[in-house]
């Protein structure tokens, strides 16, 4: 669901829009990751990035808060700390606002092309 989120966020910032984003498994690391193909901007790729966490951990947060379900408060404490990859990726893109950001192909992360002055 979390790489999902990522795929549908992503989505709606690109021209191809879901045909530019793939979803799948590395199996010998059972790590499932969301790549976009296209070019994004530093907002566009933040939002993509940021968005599991928004959803899953924020949303499902305040549900908790305001309901008063502990599973619920648990659930969206477990997705926060899930996260934290993407946050972390989020902080290492901060130095880079005007940058256009791709999404690297085969590691965890991105590549910011910036204009020279």
């Amino acid at each position: 669901l979390h790489e999902l989120i990522h795929g549908i966020a992503w989505s709606t910032q690109c021209k191809k829009g879901w045909g530019s984003i793939y979803i799948g498994v590395v199996w010998k690391k059972l790590t499932p990751f969301c790549h976009c193909m296209e070019p994004l901007s530093f907002k566009s790729y933040l939002f993509g990035g940021l968005a599991p966490f928004a959803v899953l951990g924020v949303a499902i947060y305040f549900i908790a808060f305001f309901t008063g379900n502990i599973l619920m408060l648990i659930l969206s404490f477990f997705n926060m700390v899930a996260a934290g990859g993407d946050l972390t990726i989020a902080l290492m893109l901060l130095p880079y606002p005007h940058a256009l950001i791709v999404d690297h192909p085969t590691e965890c992360g991105f590549v910011a092309f910036v204009k020279k002055a």
